[in-house]
This record gives C-alpha cells, sequence and structure tokens, in this order.
C-alpha cells in the first residue's frame, strides 16, 4: 500500500466559515445594505453578493461602471470607473462602501457549520508485482555537413549561421577548429549538444565539417548559412545538407499478454551518459509531474442483442440481452429509437496539413476538440505525423467529450497528409475540430505548416428521434439527483406578493443568448426559443401548471434531443440583465422574481427491472376476523386468516408467486382498526399477473380487504445530511416544494391537492418500529398571537416540511397546528417585534432577519391556553419543541404511500430536487407501483406507424457498437378470454 493522497495538510481541501474578502455597503436601505461576499470574477474584476438576498455587485466593461444590481437585474447604484478593484466613493443614490477589515461568517444558521471529507482516498502504486519492463532508445542523431570548397589555396575569411527559424547568429571562420565550432553551434538556441569532425576535401581546397546533433533526437532543421560575401577565394563556394535525418525511432512501448479489466500503472525514467534519473512516480507523490499512467486494459463494450416483447398501440416492450464488457464494467445502456426509416446520416470532418512548396512535412502535432468552447476542450497527446489510422483513432478516442470515432487516410504524400473522421455514435453536428502544428514544419524551412479542418458531412438529427438510458448500478439505480449537465432540465419561475401578468426573460447556453420569452411562454415558443441556440438541433418541451404561490403560471421540462457536441448537456442559465429587464419587457405583477433551472440526473430505469409493490389492506370500524382469499395469475386462490403472522402471510403468498415475494406488515389507521401488509414481487410484463383479494369471509363493521399500489419515495444521502426540497409531478400537475423531511401529513397534503389523486394513506412503520417526530426550536411567547389566534414562531421557511393537523409537543401539551405561513422579517409586527424587542442580540434574531420566519397557529386557538401553566413551558426564543410524524431510515425519510384512489397514470410519476437540495452524494429514489422485467426496457407513448429502436452499452470506456435495430409496428391486439368469474 502507499500513502494516503491527504496525508499532508497541504494536500487537502478544507472548508471554512468565515471570509475576509467582503464589502459592507450602506446607505441604501435594508433591502440592499449588509456584507457582500465575493463569489467569483467577472471582466476581470471581483463580483460580490449579499447573502440571504439576491443583490450583487460586479464592473460592467460596456458602460465602464462598477454596479450594484437588484435580483430583477435593476441597477440600483453606480459609479463609473475600470478600475481592477471595487471603488470606495463616488457611487450613485447615496451608497457607501467600505471594504472588510475583520473575517465575517459566511453561513446563515445556528451553529452552522461546513465540513470536507475523504469520501475515497487515493493510494500510491507500490510498483511490487512488475509484470513488464522494457529499454528504448533515443533513435537516430541527425547529421548535417557544411562544405566550403575553393579552387585554390587560397581560402580565407568567415561567413554567418543560424538554426532554424530562429534569427540569432554565429561566425564561422574559414579554419574555425571542431572544438570551437561545438562551442558556437551549442550557442544556438535549440541546438542542444552537438559534437563536430573537421575533415579536408579530396578534390578541392577548403573544409568539411560533419555535424552530429546528441541531445536532438529527432529530424531537426537544417542549419542556415547567410550568403558567401565575406568569404574570399577562387570561385568560393558554400553548401549545407543532410547526410542522416535524425529520427527518434518509436515513442511508445507495446506490452502484451496483460489481464483485461484489470488496472496496469506505468512509470518512465530517463538515462544519460551520467547516470539514471528519478522515476516520473517520484515527483507524482508531492503533487508534481507529469500526469500518472495507469490505465485500465479495457476497451467500449460489445453490441447488445435486442428482440420485441409485447407489443400494444401505444407501447412495446424491448427485451435486449448483456454484451461482452470488454474487461470494464458496463455502466448503463442506452436506448435510441426514430420514425424515420434510418439514424440520420454521421459526421464526417477531412483534416489536413501541408507544405505548400512540396517539401516534407516534419513533427508531430495535436488534435484539438472544443476550442471554441475553452471551458469543455480537450487537447490530444503528441501524434506523429507518419502515425497510421489506428493510433489517430486511439488519441481521438481518448476524449471524454467524444464518442467513439474511426480514422482512414485520404491522402499520403511526404508534403501532403489528409485523413477522414467518422464520429460513429454522435447523432447530429459534432464541435470544433482543430489542429495545433506549433510542432510541425517544412523540410524546407521556409513556408509554415497549412493545416485545416473540414466538415465533408454535417450530422443530421433523425425524425421522431429520442433516447433513454437505463442503468446497471443497484445502489444507484432507480433515483434521481441533481446535476450539473443533463439532457432533462425544469425550469421554474417565482414571484411574491401576486400574479404575473406580463414581462419577459432570456435564457443563455453556454454564454449564447436566446430571443426573449414571454412569461407564459406556451410550448410552441419555448421550444422556438431554444432551438435557436447554435447545436440544438431539437427540443422536447412539457408545460406543467406551477402552483399558486409561485405567481408565475407554468414550469417547463426541457429536454434535449440527441448529443451536445461537448459531452452532456450543460445547463440552461438566465441571463440577469435581461430577467424582466433591459431589452426584454419588465414583469408586471409580482415581486422578488426568480428563476431557477435545474438538471436532473434521472437514473430511475435499472438493468434488473423493479420490483412490484402491492399493500394488501384491511380496513374496519371494528375488531376484524375472518378469513379473505388471494388469487395471483391464473393460479387458484389461497385463504389467508387476518391473524396470520408475516411469515405466515409471506409462506401462503409463495405458494402463488414463487419464493421472490417478500413481506411486510406496518399499522394502518385509515379507519378505526387496520392492518397493511406490503408485499414486493418480480416484476413481469404480464398482465394477468396481478394480486386479487376476495373478502367475503372478513368480519367486522364496514370491513374489507383491497389490494392497492404503493408508490415508493424515500430520499437519501451517504451521511444521512440531506437537506432542500423536492417536488412530485404527476400527470402535468406539480406539488408545491417538499422537505427532504417532510411530516407525512405535509406530503399527504400536497398528494391530495393533484387533481389525478383521490385518497392515499402513508404506508407507515413495519411492526415494531415507530414514527418519529422533528425536533426544532422555536420562538414561544404566551402573549404572542397571530391574526387573533395562539402563535409560535420558527426561523426560517418550513412550509415545505409541516401542514395543518400535524401534531405539536410544546412542554407537556400536545397540540395541533391550525394552519403555518411564511413572514419576512418585521420589527414593527407580528413575531419580528418580539425578535426585535426582547432576543435583538440573539442569533435566532439575525438568522431571522436574513431569512425571515415560519408563523404558526395552534389548536386548542381560543386563548385559554397558557404555555407556562399548562404546559410547563416557558417563554424563550430558542425552545425545543417536537412537530409532526417522519418515518427515519439509517440515511434519510421514507415517504412511501398506499395509493387507494386515483385516476393519474400513476407509473408515470417523476420526483423533481429543487435548487437547494443538498447533502452527501444525495439522491431521492422512487418506484412507481408497477414492477419492470430485468433486461427489458418499455417505450411508451409511441405515436407512429413505424419506430425503429437500437441500444447501445456504455463502460468507463465509452459507448460501444450498436445492437440489431428492431422495427416495431404498433397494433392493437385482441385481448385474452376472461380467466375467472367471480359472483359476489
Amino acid at each position: 500500500m502507499g500513502t494516503l493522497s491527504c496525508s499532508l495538510p497541504s494536500w487537502c481541501f478544507t472548508s471554512s466559515t468565515e471570509s475576509v474578502t467582503y464589502i459592507t455597503v450602506n446607505g441604501l436601505g435594508e433591502e440592499y445594505d449588509g456584507q457582500y461576499f465575493q463569489t467569483s470574477f467577472h471582466d476581470g474584476r471581483p463580483q460580490y453578493a449579499l447573502l440571504g438576498k439576491s443583490s450583487y455587485v460586479l464592473h460592467d466593461s460596456a458602460s465602464a461602471q462598477w454596479r450594484l444590481y437588484s435580483g430583477t437585474a435593476s441597477v440600483i447604484s453606480f459609479v463609473a470607473s475600470s478600475d481592477v478593484s471595487i471603488p470606495l466613493g463616488g457611487w450613485s443614490n447615496g451608497a457607501s462602501i467600505v471594504l472588510s477589515s475583520s473575517t465575517s461568517s459566511l453561513l446563515l444558521g445556528i451553529n452552522a457549520e461546513a465540513k470536507v471529507s475523504i469520501v475515497q482516498a487515493n493510494v500510491l502504486q507500490p510498483f511490487q508485482n512488475i509484470v513488464f519492463a522494457a529499454d528504448t532508445t533515443v533513435g537516430q542523431h541527425e547529421v548535417q555537413e557544411i562544405e566550403l570548397l575553393s579552387d585554390e589555396e587560397n581560402l580565407s575569411g568567415s561567413f554567418e549561421l543560424s538554426f532554424g527559424t530562429i534569427s540569432q547568429i554565429i561566425v564561422v571562420y574559414t579554419d574555425e577548429s571542431a572544438e570551437d565550432f561545438v562551442t558556437k553551434l551549442e550557442s544556438l538556441s535549440g541546438v542542444g549538444r552537438v559534437s563536430v569532425d573537421v575533415t579536408e576535401p579530396s578534390d578541392k581546397f577548403g573544409q568539411l565539417w560533419l555535424i552530429t546533433f546528441l541531445s536532438n533526437a529527432d529530424d531537426v532543421p537544417l542549419l542556415r548559412h547567410q550568403g558567401t560575401s565575406n568569404l574570399q577565394g577562387t570561385s568560393v563556394s558554400l553548401n549545407i545538407r543532410e547526410k542522416v535525418k535524425g529520427s527518434s525511432d518509436q515513442r511508445h512501448v507495446t506490452v502484451d499478454g496483460l489481464e483485461e479489466g484489470r488496472i496496469y500503472a506505468g512509470r518512465i525514467y530517463a538515462e544519460n551518459e551520467a547516470g539514471i534519473g528519478p522515476y516520473t512516480t517520484a515527483s507524482q507523490a508531492s503533487g508534481r509531474g507529469i500526469h500518472p499512467i495507469a490505465h485500465s486494459v479495457s476497451s467500449p463494450p460489445g453490441p447488445p442483442t435486442l428482440e420485441a416483447g409485447i407489443i400494444t398501440k401505444s407501447s412495446a416492450e424491448v427485451k435486449f440481452t448483456e454484451p461482452s464488457t470488454n474487461g470494464s464494467e458496463i455502466l448503463s445502456y442506452k436506448f435510441e429509437w426514430t420514425t424515420s426509416n434510418t439514424f440520420g446520416s454521421l459526421a464526417q470532418a477531412n483534416a489536413k496539413v501541408s507544405c505548400s512548396d512540396g517539401s516534407e512535412v516534419l513533427g508531430f502535432y495535436r488534435l484539438i476538440y472544443g476550442l471554441e468552447n475553452l471551458s469543455r476542450s480537450e487537447r490530444s497527446v503528441p501524434i506523429d505525423v507518419r502515425s497510421n489510422d489506428a493510433e489517430i483513432s486511439v488519441a481521438l478516442n481518448s476524449f471524454e467529450l467524444l464518442n467513439e470515432v474511426e480514422v482512414s487516410t485520404e491522402t499520403s504524400e511526404t508534403f501532403e497528409l489528409e485523413w477522414a473522421i467518422t464520429f460513429l455514435y454522435d447523432v447530429g453536428p459534432i464541435g470544433s475540430l482543430t489542429i495545433d502544428t506549433e510542432n510541425l514544419r517544412c523540410q524546407s524551412e521556409e513556408p509554415l505548416v497549412g493545416s485545416t479542418v473540414t466538415m465533408a458531412n454535417i450530422g443530421s438529427m433523425p425524425a421522431g428521434y429520442g433516447s433513454r438510458e437505463i442503468f446497471t448500478d443497484e445502489a444507484l439505480c432507480g433515483s434521481v439527483n441533481l446535476g450539473e449537465f443533463s439532457a432533462v432540465q425544469y425550469l421554474t419561475l417565482v414571484a411574491t406578493s401576486d400574479a404575473v401578468t406580463s414581462g419577459s426573460y432570456q435564457l443563455m447556453l453556454d454564454g449564447e443568448s436566446s430571443e426573449c420569452i414571454p412569461f407564459d411562454a406556451s410550448e410552441s415558443q419555448m421550444k422556438v426559443a431554444i432551438e435557436g441556440f447554435e447545436g440544438v438541433e431539437g427540443v422536447d418541451i412539457v408545460l406543467s401548471a406551477a402552483p399558486d404561490e409561485a405567481q408565475f403560471p407554468y414550469d417547463y421540462k426541457i429536454m434535449f434531443q440527441g448529443n451536445y457536441a461537448y459531452g452532456e448537456w450543460p445547463a440552461l442559465q438566465v441571463k440577469p440583465s435581461h430577467f424582466g429587464a433591459a431589452g426584454c419587457d419588465s414583469f408586471v405583477g409580482g415581486l422578488g422574481h426568480t428563476a431557477a433551472i435545474l438538471p436532473i440526473r434521472d437514473e430511475s430505469l435499472c438493468l434488473d427491472g423493479a420490483d412490484t409493490t402491492v399493500a394488501i389492506v384491511v380496513d374496519s370500524l371494528t375488531p376484524v376476523g375472518g378469513t379473505f382469499s388471494v388469487s395471483y395469475g391464473q393460479d387458484s386462490s389461497v385463504e389467508v386468516s387476518l391473524d396470520a403472522s408475516t411469515s405466515d402471510v409471506k409462506e401462503v403468498l409463495s405458494q402463488l408467486m414463487g419464493s421472490n415475494v417478500q413481506v411486510t406488515r406496518h399499522d394502518h389507521d385509515d379507519m378505526s382498526e387496520g392492518i397493511a401488509w406490503a408485499v414486493t414481487y418480480p416484476g413481469t410484463s404480464n398482465k394477468h399477473d396481478q394480486l386479487r383479494i376476495v373478502d367475503t369471509f372478513v368480519t367486522g363493521r364496514n370491513a374489507k380487504v383491497n389490494a392497492y399500489p404503493i408508490l415508493t419515495i424515500e430520499t437519501y444521502s451517504r451521511e444521512n445530511d440531506s437537506s432542500g426540497d423536492f417536488r412530485i409531478l404527476l400527470d402535468g400537475e406539480l406539488t408545491a416544494p417538499l422537505s427532504y423531511q417532510a411530516s407525512q401529513k405535509k406530503i399527504l397534503q400536497e398528494m391530495h391537492r393533484l387533481n389525478g389523486i383521490g385518497k392515499v394513506n402513508m404506508l407507515g412503520p413495519v411492526d415494531g418500529q415507530e414514527l418519529s417526530s422533528l425536533e426544532v426550536n422555536a420562538l414561544i411567547a404566551d402573549s404572542f398571537t397571530a391574526q387573533g389566534l395562539k402563535a409560535i414562531a420558527l426561523v426560517g421557511d418550513l412550509t415545505s416540511t409541516f401542514a395543518p393537523a400535524d401534531r405539536l409537543m410544546i412542554g407537556t401539551c400536545e397540540l395541533e397546528i391550525k394552519s403555518i405561513y411564511h413572514e419576512d422579517y418585521d420589527e414593527t409586527q407580528s413575531a419580528g417585534n418580539i425578535y426585535e424587542s426582547l432576543y435583538l442580540s440573539s442569533p435566532e434574531s439575525a438568522n431571522a432577519k436574513a431569512v425571515g420566519y415560519s408563523i404558526m397557529q395552534i389548536k386548542p386557538s381560543d386563548g385559554t391556553l397558557n404555555f407556562l401553566t399548562d404546559c410547563s413551558q416557558g417563554d424563550g426564543v430558542s425552545e425545543t419543541i417536537r412537530i409532526g410524524s417522519v418515518l427515519n431510515t439509517d440515511h434519510g425519510v421514507d415517504h412511501s404511500m398506499i395509493l387507494k384512489s386515483y385516476t393519474a397514470d400513476i407509473d408515470a410519476i417523476e420526483i423533481i430536487p429543487e435548487r437547494n437540495w443538498r447533502g452527501t452524494a444525495p439522491r431521492i429514489f422512487f418506484k412507481p407501483p408497477s414492477g419492470l422485467s430485468p433486461h427489458t426496457f418499455t417505450m411508451a407513448g409511441i405515436d407512429a406507424e413505424k419506430v425503429t429502436i437500437r441500444a447501445s452499452a456504455r463502460n468507463s470506456q465509452g459507448l460501444g457498437p450498436f445492437s440489431n435495430p428492431l422495427v416495431i409496428s404498433p397494433s392493437s391486439t385482441v385481448p385474452s378470454a376472461p380467466t375467472s368469474v367471480l359472483l359476489y
């Protein structure tokens, strides 16, 4: 084992919750005064932001002004200046700027902290098991000859020499000794070490100098003379020629016999006449030197095989087999489809280098992908100009931003080389490809090497194209999370106070701006705006009604089609200067207009499919008894006693459904008496494989037994430190934001607001487990009322966490929330007056000023409740109380629920993390009730006479070749005969 990568403190990331890089703004009022912390650089100058607010300060190069902007990009104050640091005087509207003189906290919250932990430590390779070693030579030394001749023995004077294109010159005399010549030549930049041999010509008078380039292990430029004007003699001639062409031989070694799938590391040392130098790993241990040489012996996986499963008029099942992994575990499968006969044309580029004077092209070059987009570009390793097609392909296929390419030589002349580069797996156009010719030269040394890259064919997007991925990591699939890049992004617009009625804004993609988009843009308007970006061939837009409190009418799901030219699709951005301002129409209605764009990494589809989850629920007003029968598929039924244990129910169901069935028992209190058995079994495409219940022999008042689907939702983070909100999207309707630890009442409240949901119950804990309540700190004051009702206040916005009817424990009293709402801080009234008058210096008051507070009206609210006398709870600014019920897990909270009545397509549910979603590798796992068969891709919503589907597998080396194309012709199928008839 080697040394941990963070064994020295100087090598470790650290976190700090304090900063000295801030400015203090005064004179603009409460909305804009405060400490602005440096967040980044803009226009080569620092940019500052006000914590807890949306105002910011930056330099605007177009106007040569420093400006303070509001959250809606309105200029609040400015000063004419182009200084690289922020000016301290001359600001408009009475603003004053003061530089920081001490540290200040960056985090808001009581005992707020930030920490960095090592998720996986790096280990240096010990090189104890060496499987290959080889020595390589430096190649052939270049030898050049300088020939100085005269017909008679009267030669005298001197001549000037230079090396390549360098302007530096040395003077050489006709009788120059070998030793002096060496000294002079080695003084020329780029020559390196040389040796010189001097001889006399056999048939004339003069000198021959043979110059060997010892340290330039390659073909080097010819020495140049500046003419013979300073030479005297009879018929003097001076010539320089290449006697032996220098070469570096191979710059690589080939290692055979390696084991596929293993990672091998390499190291290199150099040797000269003075001895052996250090290994490349010596400096890597201290973070210097070349990148470590380590590589997995692997290649992209083989092609999967597709075959059709069940096909209906609007959906199709595609079964697939796992291909060869080729040494690297398969990470995902990409399914693509089109209504066209082909998947469009492949992009092809022609790359050429040449010397216009016909002399030989020498040296090496690099290929650069994405030069026009420096934030996402890659440079290849040096490629010898005489490399073959396979070697050039290897260099290009190492680019992370590109899928597999194929290279073929079109022209191979000494003075011109041209290659055709075909992009095999990219749908649509590709990005910029250029050639770095800095290390190429012409043999003649006269012209510069010319280079061009032209698109012989621009890739096209086929009609009706779409794609989806299925993931293989059992620990991560079945979940969503926020990512920096994603083809699926959600745009939400929010304001406060009242509804927005007009206005527009611009979006940005990699620095390019869209046209102004109306505040209530339709799907087609949003589509036109986004497809106006260069490189966007197609996009699908799904519009959904925003919650009433958003004050904007719609949210948007944006799904980019095809490949982004530079890897994965980057996040769209709202252009701050054109958000209801500048060249776009100002917003009318609402205050505090904001927008959020959330790239969602959807990894909900799994290679092994998904289990079906069903709840067998017993409900009654009085104690229950008797038995009920269960049938599954076309098998006969079995009897289940209502007093059966969990193991008994599992054993009975295993007789019907096989040994893979899992059963847990849960409390259920929808009516006075109840039981719920959660049944999990492998998903299947056979629609007959459903549980059916007959409860004829169940006793109890209004007793009934039914099988209902279970919707599973669980928040997760590795360190159980999740925070933030998510929303549920169902049939085009969105819930309001739900906290990662939302109470069960809050989850039910939001689900019942959806039109497609009739009746939902939480699944609840397994027998033997208990629900937990959330412990929070509140402002308690017996005298405090809100709108005439008894109330308490909590710092921050907790409306996504709690709901009316949540249980509330204050001291010894068990109470109930009547209502909950959020307010901004106001020291003149409500809770703000209490914070201001009684607890002004407390951390809670400071935080409440920044993030506001939540007011909870409580039951009973008749004014007779006294916290101190009735609940043994005194007044205080941070008193511990307990609220609501949640089902905690080791890594988060389980929000699973039983869907008793619904009209929505519950299998099409989506979970959307909000922009405040945080934690250590935080995710939201969710599983619709209906299971999915393993190794199956289900394509729903088909609206075409024919669809062609193909698939490819991805591992750490990239996408592999495509599967066989599968042509699907959707058709209605006649239903099979009923399997049984039940009389009631």
